[in-house]
């Protein structure tokens, strides 16, 4: 059997005398789509945060295809696959968004110093066959009549897509999805859900997906990880981890 696509071993992070991971382990196998929720403080911005290589845990692994990348750099865990999308929307209000989509292959980009000055033959077509490929993220997103529109001038909800196409640019394997639906509206939210959805099959990418939202997390996820003060609570399907009574208590603050 092949290895998950993200494995968590133990992994333990701390801040000073504080736990933000306790020993977490748990994995995602290849193709899933799994939400990672939680009450506020479990531990689920911090599990990001070392699977992007913006935090270093102390103790335990973290395999993105079997690859361990709890001491690699944030540009040299994109470099094997892994993209991600932030709470707040981090895009360039006064670029189009095109080039806010094409900002997300720069990993990918290997041309040397000389070629860029000379703007070479070679260069060129680098930089043509990138813009195909943005041009055809944002067909896929419906984005396309927005391609020479300023972020600054388009809604939220479309901006959340855009982040997401910038995201794709990046030809991920693993794309970590960091609440996505904070700030849409309820019927939006649903709308973004299907997108969502749809990248996945579209783009054979493995999603993990952090989200409060739990209509969303129950309508697309066929996995799902509870966390709680930075340990694995439940794990296991909408319908199962629905049904915990573990689960019920630590959002409700009652027995179940």
């Amino acid at each position: 059997m092949s290895a998950p696509m993200l494995d968590v071993q133990d992994v333990e992070l701390r801040f000073g005398g504080v736990r933000a991971l306790a020993g977490l382990s748990f994995s995602v196998e290849r193709g899933q789509l799994c939400a990672v929720v939680g009450p506020n403080g479990a531990g689920k911005s911090s599990l990001f945060n070392c699977v992007g290589g913006l935090y270093r845990p102390q103790e335990g692994r973290i395999l993105v295809d079997g690859v361990d990348v709890r001491n690699k750099r944030p540009h040299a865990v994109a470099r094997l696959g892994v993209g991600r999308t932030f709470q707040n929307l981090a895009l360039f209000p006064r670029q189009t968004v095109l080039e806010n989509v094409l900002l997300g292959g720069y990993n990918r980009h290997t041309s040397g110093l000389f070629s860029c000055a000379t703007h070479g033959f070679g260069q060129r077509g680098k930089e043509r066959r990138l813009r195909e490929e943005a041009f055809d993220i944002l067909e896929h997103l419906e984005l396309e009549r927005y391609e020479h529109a300023t972020a600054s001038s388009l809604s939220f909800g479309i901006l959340k897509r855009v982040e997401l196409a910038r995201a794709l640019m990046s030809r991920p394997r693993l794309l970590l999805l960091d609440e996505p639906a904070a700030g849409l509206s309820h019927g939006l939210v649903a709308e973004f859900g299907g997108y969502i959805a749809r990248v996945r099959e579209q783009f054979d990418v493995t999603i993990v997906l952090v989200e409060h939202h739990m209509g969303l997390v129950m309508s697309i996820s066929d996995h799902i990880v509870v966390l709680n003060l930075g340990k694995v609570l439940a794990t296991g399907t909408p319908a199962e981890v629905s049904k915990n009574p573990a689960v019920i208590e630590a959002y409700l603050g009652v027995s179940a």
